[in-house]
């Protein structure tokens, strides 16, 4: 009766064969600088989020009525007859 064994071939140039899924020393580094760059790439896209919001709330700022009462704008007249009736005459209404 025989009995195969299964070994792993070696190269004095390339030594151990190495299997799928093993990681080398450059692998290692290689995927270390993709997580820096994602993690660069996501604080660029919070940094840019905050900043446009940030300009959205200014804008919104500066749309601001002088006599200080808030505007109601509505899209047709029935309901620019309901809110009126609703809130009265203390916001101005466009419509």
């Amino acid at each position: 009766m025989r009995t195969t064994t299964t070994h792993r071939r070696t190269s004095a140039a390339t030594g151990p064969a190495r299997t799928r899924g093993t990681a080398t020393r450059g692998n290692v580094r290689a995927t270390a600088a993709r997580k820096q760059a994602r993690v660069a790439a996501a604080r660029l896209r919070s940094l840019l989020m905050g900043l446009l919001a940030l300009v959205t709330a200014v804008a919104a700022a500066g749309c601001a009525t002088p006599d200080d009462r808030p505007r109601i704008v509505v899209t047709t007249n029935i309901l620019g007859d309901v809110t009126r009736q609703v809130v009265g005459t203390r916001p101005t209404s466009p419509s």
